[in-house]
């Protein structure tokens, strides 16, 4: 199971830092589920996909 401290690191990384999720899994050794999961739960796909314009 992923800890607190890894889902705070996966969105410092993504949302501060920019990373992509590819990047964030490789850097921190989770799968990139895994990743989408930890920012799904703080900030709906959904919303992503708007602000982002995917």
């Amino acid at each position: 199971m992923i800890k607190v401290e890894d889902k705070e690191e996966i969105r410092r990384l993504y949302f501060r830092r920019c990373w992509s999720i590819r990047k964030i899994a490789r850097e921190l050794g989770h799968s990139r589920k895994t990743v989408r999961k930890a920012l799904d739960k703080f900030f709906p796909y959904f919303i992503i996909k708007v602000i982002l314009k995917i």
